[in-house]
């Protein structure tokens, strides 16, 4: 269930779209039209029985297979926004496309979900699409513009720099139509469109999937040195946790550290066969 400018839209997990024009009181079939011939909601566990958005003049959800395309097996299922036109009363489709010119499958089959998000913004209804592992702008015109990746599939973009950890749950984008917070396995990302780019908000904010912890007795103090999956590498002690020096490392494998120096801590990551040391 979403709500636009003077309305509030729902769906069903077939894409029946429904809508309110009474403030919820009732709600009413948006349209008889059917959907494009191939549409589908695959793996519904992964966002498409739930994702909706809408203006007033627009609703929208994630689907998969309407341009034929790959089989959506082993949930690479291709990228795609079904659109109803309230106005013309009809329903289209946009592709995502790769770089070869083909609708793109990236995204869900490593994890996160798909999803599209509108937002009512002081300069309008801004619609975004997720695919997994990455968020583009989209105007429901062809226009997608990426602006936050994780890199799995999908290059960065130097307009929107910054590394964002793998499988992204959620998006939102404040009033002013600027700052945008990404929610992901490895936490917040903020971007306040100053420039700098997506930055990890993790302060105090730590995964409880910790792989291997160290403690090493230091005059006076205690350090515990710890490697996590998807929050990279901690050290220190309440309230002062510190990030090891790679501060986006993701997963951790183990720590380990020189028990006659406390000051000498190191969590480790094994990547192809070889061992990474943030």
């Amino acid at each position: 269930m979403v709500a636009s400018e003077s309305k509030i839209w729902a769906r069903t997990e077939d894409g029946t779209l429904l809508v309110s024009t009474d403030n919820e009181i009732s709600f009413n079939a948006a349209t008889q039209q059917p959907l494009p011939a191939g549409t589908l909601f695959f793996w519904l566990d992964k966002g498409d029985a739930y994702s909706l958005a809408a203006s007033d003049k627009f609703a929208t959800m994630s689907a998969c297979c309407i341009t034929g395309g790959p089989d959506p097996v082993n949930e690479n299922n291709a990228n795609e926004l079904l659109i109803y036109d309230v106005d013309k009363d009809t329903w289209c489709y946009e592709s995502f496309l790769d770089g070869n010119g083909n609708t793109s499958t990236a995204g869900v089959y490593l994890g996160g979900r798909r999803f599209v998000r509108s937002f009512q913004t002081n300069a309008g209804i801004k619609f975004f699409f997720c695919n997994g592992q990455s968020i583009w702008d989209c105007d429901l015109a062809s226009t997608h513009t990426l602006i936050a990746t994780s890199g799995v599939d999908v290059p960065g973009t130097p307009l929107y720099p910054g590394f964002i950890h793998n499988d992204f749950w959620d998006f939102l984008l404040d009033r002013n139509g600027t700052d945008m917070w990404v929610a992901c396995d490895g936490g917040i990302y903020e971007n306040k469109s100053d420039k700098k780019g997506w930055i990890a908000s993790n302060k105090g904010y730590h995964t409880q999937h910790v792989q291997s912890l160290d403690v090493y007795e230091d005059p006076g103090r205690a350090i515990v040195n710890y490697a996590t999956q998807d929050n990279g590498g901690w050290h220190g002690k309440w309230p002062a946790w510190l990030r090891n020096s790679v501060a986006n490392s993701g997963d951790l494998n183990f720590s380990d550290g020189d028990p006659a120096s406390a000051g000498l801590e190191c969590c480790f990551c094994l990547f192809h066969n070889s061992i990474l040391q943030p």
